[in-house]
């Protein structure tokens, strides 16, 4: 049994959260997730919400959307309180997207947790990313491919002329991903899943964090590679492909630059 403790600097007692006997608390299973919605249709998300106790009848977490989200209100819907089945630690409500105004630029959806039947709630947010997707062929961009570094300064992002292999991740097959040796020429480089979105016509590469540390006062303070408009596929030809990215997304260890990779398939 998992038993977790918090406790205010001046508080005198500390509050128990355990399965049987401790204070219920109510938290999202995972902080962010995306909601792509095709093109002049819609889309769904599941999100999960976890309590740290069971019972023996249902209970009600009451849910709402934070006034900080981008998305405009018509291209979505949220439950405002989602169900934990009696016996059960997971409930799960249903995010609903609609292209009403949709556009491939990510816009988001933060949601709160704002009160749970007899029970503290977590001060955590789920944020969804609401976004516009074209179907793709999932036979468009699999296989093997030379990548190419395109960065014209002397520490390259990635090992040219690597041997990469793309394929479908799970659940997303409007994504190509493969594994690519990051920053070669730093005595840092390691292996890093690399994930590039198509997102109608157009190639958006996901955040990439190779824990990259550039300012050891501030751990958070990291080199990221991430996505950067201006690189176009057409679903009839994927045998030489350009991705632009943004270097360093966050200027966190010097200006931020758009580079690019190419990918010959073999």
């Amino acid at each position: 049994m998992v038993v977790v403790l918090f406790a205010a600097c001046d508080d005198t007692e500390s509050v128990v959260f355990d399965s049987v006997n401790g204070q219920t608390l109510a938290s999202f299973g995972a902080s962010s997730s995306d909601l792509q919605v095709i093109i002049n249709e819609s889309g769904e998300r599941e999100v999960q919400v976890n309590l740290t106790t069971q019972s023996s009848v249902d209970r009600t977490v009451i849910i709402g959307v934070d006034e900080a989200s981008t998305a405009s209100a018509e291209n979505y819907t949220v439950p405002n309180q989602v169900v934990i089945p009696a016996g059960s630690f997971i409930g799960n409500f249903t995010v609903s997207g609609i292209d009403n105004s949709v556009e491939t630029d990510k816009e988001t959806i933060i949601i709160n947790l704002v009160s749970v039947e007899g029970g503290l709630v977590s001060s955590s947010v789920h944020t969804v990313s609401l976004f516009q997707v074209c179907p793709v062929p999932v036979e468009y961009m699999i296989g093997t491919y030379i990548l190419t570094d395109n960065t014209t300064n002397a520490t390259p992002n990635f090992l040219t002329d690597e041997v990469v292999t793309l394929s479908v991740p799970d659940g997303d097959v409007n994504a190509r991903t493969f594994v690519a040796t990051i920053l070669p020429t730093t005595g840092v480089a390691r292996a890093a899943d690399v994930t590039v979105s198509l997102s109608c016509n157009q190639f958006l590469l996901n955040t990439v964090d190779i824990n990259v540390t550039c300012d050891t006062s501030d751990p958070d303070v990291g080199f990221l590679l991430g996505s950067s408009f201006g690189s176009f596929y057409d679903l009839e030809d994927d045998l030489v492909l350009e991705v632009n990215y943004t270097e360093d997304v966050q200027s966190d260890c010097g200006p931020a630059a758009l580079v690019s990779f190419t990918l010959t398939k073999i």
